[in-house]
């Protein structure tokens, strides 16, 4: 392959992120009667379970090559909108929980606000976010915790000139040792030791997560001890940008007109395909 033009890489990783999704559908849709959902404990629990999860892991790389090749080529746009960010991160931790709960972890968000207003691109926020919890929660062992905390700075504050969100993803985890520390962010990087050999990973997770944030006008820092934990820090700066307020407005309103009509026109579907 020439590797003087991308686009003849990528390609292949669009067409193998449909068929995963197709294998994803299989996986979660499984054996049982025409028309109608069996939850996977009902169905062939083990083989389903292992090539459901197993696509997500390998969709989910493939996600994170191609955002990596958007940020290159400079086609990674935000897409803000004006809402609560502490609602939303309240929100990725909920759908974390069951991944921490199989390995014992506990796992709780703090804030020294109840809600927050500001603009922010809820997917690629998402994206950051949930790379840096599931990698807190892989590399804790069984019994450990790991915390989120969220803090609202006014301008003025601790000497910054703008008003900034600062978020700390703190683990009682494996640590990094120091040697380490300045290449974890440094694309495919992986670290050589026992704990992270087990524990796996593909070198691109923190990687996305530093130029994401760069694409926020955000930063990420982190500090570590071996075998007492890692504590990463997220800084971003709050806008609210009045005519996108505006507009959520507005998508609010349209979302809770087609709400409505999803509701009708997916009774009659359901009805269909043999839902009651």
């Amino acid at each position: 392959m020439n590797m003087q033009h991308p686009a003849l890489m990528i390609l292949p990783l669009i067409n193998t992120r449909s068929s995963w999704k197709v294998l994803t559908g299989i996986g979660r849709a499984g054996p049982g009667k025409p028309g109608k959902i069996t939850p996977i404990s009902r169905r062939a629990p083990k083989g389903t379970a292992l090539i459901e999860r197993n696509s997500s892991n390998l969709l989910n790389l493939v996600n994170k090559i191609l955002d990596l090749h958007k940020l290159e080529a400079q086609k990674l746009k935000l897409h803000p909108v004006q809402s609560d960010i502490i609602r939303h991160l309240n929100y990725i931790i909920e759908s974390l929980h069951s991944l921490a709960e199989g390995k014992a972890i506990g796992l709780r968000c703090t804030s020294n606000v109840e809600k927050l207003m500001m603009d922010f691109d809820p997917e690629k926020f998402t994206g950051v976010m949930v790379n840096l919890l599931s990698n807190a929660i892989k590399y804790t062992e069984n019994g450990g915790w790991v915390e989120v905390n969220a803090q609202h700075h006014r301008a003025g504050a601790y000497g910054a000139a703008e008003e900034r969100l600062v978020l700390t993803i703190i683990d009682s985890g494996v640590g990094i040792s120091a040697d380490k520390l300045p290449h974890i962010f440094d694309r495919f990087y992986q670290i050589d030791d026992p704990a992270a050999r087990h524990a796996g990973g593909t070198g691109i997770g923190l990687s996305l997560v530093r130029e994401l944030l760069q694409l926020m006008n955000g930063t990420i820092s982190v500090q570590s001890e071996v075998e007492k934990g890692t504590v990463f820090t997220v800084v971003l700066p709050i806008t609210r940008t009045e005519k996108l307020l505006e507009n959520t407005k507005e998508e609010r309103v349209l979302n809770r007109q087609q709400s409505v009509k999803k509701k009708r026109s997916g009774y009659r579907i359901i009805r269909w395909i043999g839902y009651r």
